[in-house]
């Protein structure tokens, strides 16, 4: 049975919804058009079983979408690891919120960008004596600072 195009878009953004009901998101999540599903599997707030569910699902950008969702259970992301589109172990690799033990996986991957990718979240946020926050001046190299940024007062508008 075909969905119509404006149902497809209340699926699009109810997928995506942190209040969309776990129910729907089940149903959602067997969706025919992958970017539905995709939103689904990226959603915090998707039951495990669901998350479980998608990640065989034959759309590599769903299974890409888990590999970006901190609520995905290790089991998923002990899957994933070994997934064969180097796009999903990537997402692992550069996931701040990625388990240690998969990220420890991925320092043995067959790609370099992947392995490069893991090394250093590791070295980031999994090092001793580290927290989740990246220290402005890792950033420095990336953002240069602006003269005059951040502004001493308040900006007005208008």
């Amino acid at each position: 049975m075909a969905i119509e195009q404006n149902e497809l878009f209340w699926a699009y953004v109810k997928a995506a919804s942190p209040l969309t009901d776990p129910s729907t998101l089940s149903l959602l999540a067997c969706c025919e058009w992958a970017p539905v599903r995709r939103r689904v599997a990226g959603n915090r707030h998707t039951p495990l079983n669901v998350l479980e569910f998608l990640s065989v699902d034959q759309a590599e950008e769903v299974r890409v979408a888990l590999a970006c969702n901190p609520s995905t259970p290790l089991s998923v992301v002990d899957r994933l690891v070994h997934d064969e589109p180097i796009e999903v172990r990537l997402e692992i690799a550069k996931n701040p919120d990625a388990q240690r033990i998969a990220l420890d996986k991925l320092i043995r991957d067959d790609n370099s960008a992947v392995r490069g990718a893991a090394q250093v979240t590791l070295r980031l946020f999994h090092a001793p004596g580290t927290s989740n926050e990246v220290p402005l001046a890792a950033l420095e190299p990336i953002f240069p600072p602006r003269a005059g940024f951040p502004p001493d007062q308040p900006m007005r508008s208008g």
